[in-house]
Formats: structure tokens, sequence, C-alpha cells
């Protein structure tokens, strides 16, 4: 079956011993799925995205994906900024999939006359990107899911385990 390793930014991905399950679940044929500054976070550790999980709207959010990864697919939320979608500019089209944050049905009921024209997916799941990601990585066809860094805790006063000021 296969697996999504879904690694999300909370300071637990810090710890080594977590990054030794996170390494060890890749050997065994896991594909990594990151949202927000985990991408880049995997980057720095040559841990390379398979996908790259987007929801925010901030201008600011287009940093996350500043270096585009060839082999990496980018689920972008329609509401991301203008700028997140420049960044993959040059990225092949067929390696970007743009999803809506579906949150009821009269948000379906509303998109509904766009739907016929043009299939999109719509995406529930949840309030966070972590929780969009899980969502989408089931509708990508993954069968199981392991989850690092989705704690939502803090560590030391840390909130991630990489420096993220607007969480401040």
């Amino acid at each position: 079956p296969s697996v999504a390793i879904l690694v999300c930014g909370g300071p637990s991905i810090a710890d080594p011993a977590i990054q030794h399950d996170l390494v060890m679940a890749i050997w065994r044929g896991g594909k990594v799925v990151t949202v927000n500054g985990a991408y880049e976070w995997c980057l720095k550790r040559n841990i390379r995205p398979a996908a790259a999980v987007m929801l925010d709207s901030r201008e600011f959010n287009a940093r996350f994906i500043a270096r585009p990864v060839p082999e990496c697919k980018y689920l972008l939320a329609s509401q991301c900024h203008p700028d997140v979608f420049a960044a993959l500019a040059d990225h092949p089209v067929n390696m970007r999939c743009i999803w809506h944050a579906s949150i009821d049905e009269r948000q379906e009921e509303m998109l509904k006359p766009w739907l016929e024209k043009r299939p999109v997916v719509l995406c529930g799941g949840g309030g966070t990107v972590g929780l969009r990601a899980l969502y989408l990585a089931h509708l990508s066809g993954y069968q199981r899911l392991h989850v690092y860094g989705m704690d939502r805790s803090y560590t030391d006063d840390r909130h991630h385990a990489f420096e993220q000021k607007l969480n401040d």
C-alpha cells in the first residue's frame, strides 16, 4: 500500500529520534508531503517532498516554496495569494493542483455553476493546513498516513521546529 509521510512544522520534528523515524519511513518507500515551512525544513535536510500543500492566503507565504523541486506536486488552495502561484509559474502545469477549501454544502452549492464547467477539487477536513493535507493525501490515493510535527505544542517556548516569527 502507498504511504504518505506528512511533515508539519511542530517542534517535535526537531527531536533526533523523530527525525530518525522519519528517515526510516522514507527508506521504507513512503512519499513525503509537506505543509508550509516544513517544505524548506525538509529541503535543508536533503529530504525531497513528493508534494507540498498550502492553504493560507497571506502574501508572505510564497517564501515557503521559493525553491521549487521539479518532481514535487504543489497542492495549492485557490485562496492562496497570487505571489504563491507566481512562485511556481515555471513549474510544469501537470505538477500543480488547485483545490478549494470546502466548508459546507452552501459553499458547494455556490460553486455548482463552475463545477459543471470545469472539474475542481473540493477539500473539507478541518481548519488547518495539516488537517487538509491529510484529506488531500487520501484523495491522492495514499492508503496509509504517517504524521510528523503536527503537535501544535510548545517546546522550550518554540512553536515550530524552525524560525517562524509570524507565529511569535
